[in-house]
């Protein structure tokens, strides 16, 4: 069953173009900017059923909008075909290592078609490739083993010339982490009303608003809750090994457009251990809980030590 439910930073469609997010009729044909570096695609997985794809006898292809080839050259050489084991399909595997030469800069989409018996073709959705993403937040994400579930899997352990590969998603977004919330945790305990702390945890959590992202890149992302490891690394070069992130979309336009709130946390959190009042007063004084007046409304608690 070929249902739409995307776990790859490029999707990819079965058999129809039409099935592009730009493409849906409520998208009215606008494109999100998927960001991908002009010397390396965004990582990407394709489940397959068993056999469809020989990467010995199939064509990938970089088109433009209006379908033409814009470089060229079969890419297939770029992929890898991995045997799922016990299972009936394949995966099509492209784990974002550099390209043999520059790709285009501008918005395109992948094709593969695959020249077997039975031949079919898949459409990958629109990238937009640009000269320089090191000003971006770059997102990334993976697992130790590989993931396994209903519709498929992720292939995070595969070879390439012969060596082992970790594979890793990622994506880029325009925006900047900011905002950040700060959180406290306290432990202690309440006497003669007041609340003495023994132990107090202060965090920070960081905060990322991106303003565009389609179903298919939402699909992706909800992953990285998920998965063993996550790095975020922002324009300025500042990396962030990642304990948890939450990402939240909310829709604004018809369902074709999200915008999703990242939250992160980190080694951030500060924690100090607190003593009870008694642990200041020297032995064999005497101490008397207060109040003094300060103007005619105002009041405040004093210690007066005799």
């Amino acid at each position: 069953m070929n249902i739409n439910n995307n776990f790859t930073p490029l999707a990819w469609h079965q058999g129809d173009i039409e099935l592009q997010s730009n493409r849906a009729t409520y998208a009215f044909g606008h494109i999100v900017p998927l960001m991908a570096s002009a010397y390396s695609l965004l990582p990407f997985q394709i489940i397959t059923e068993t056999g469809a794809v020989d990467l010995s006898n199939c064509d990938v292809r970089l088109r433009r909008m209006d379908g033409t080839d814009a470089v060229g050259a079969n890419l297939r050489d770029a992929l890898a075909l991995v045997k799922a084991e016990e299972t009936d399909f394949d995966v099509v595997i492209y784990d974002g290592h550099d390209m043999d030469a520059p790709l285009p800069l501008g918005q395109y989409y992948l094709t593969l078609t695959s020249d077997n018996s039975r031949a079919r073709t898949w459409y990958s959705d629109v990238v937009t490739i640009v000269s320089d993403t090191s000003k971006m937040t770059k997102v990334v994400w993976w697992d130790v083993a590989d993931l396994l579930f209903g519709a498929g899997m992720i292939k995070y352990r595969l070879e390439r010339d012969g060596a082992a590969v970790q594979y890793r998603n990622w994506m880029y977004f325009l925006e900047e982490m900011g905002m950040p919330e700060y959180t406290v945790e306290e432990e202690g305990e309440t006497r003669d009303g007041l609340f003495y702390a023994s132990k107090i945890i202060s965090g920070k959590k960081y905060k990322m608003q991106v303003a565009q992202c389609s179903e298919a890149m939402c699909d992706a992302l909800r992953f990285v809750h998920l998965a063993d490891f996550v790095e975020i690394e922002d324009g300025y070069g500042r990396r962030y090994n990642c304990d948890s992130v939450l990402i939240t979309p909310e829709w604004v336009s018809g369902g074709a457009v999200a915008s999703a709130a990242f939250e992160l946390t980190t080694d951030t959190f500060v924690k100090t251990v607190g003593k009870t009042l008694e642990g200041y007063i020297p032995r064999g004084v005497t101490c008397e809980i207060g109040r003094a007046v300060i103007g005619e409304n105002f009041m405040i608690g004093v210690v007066s030590v005799g």
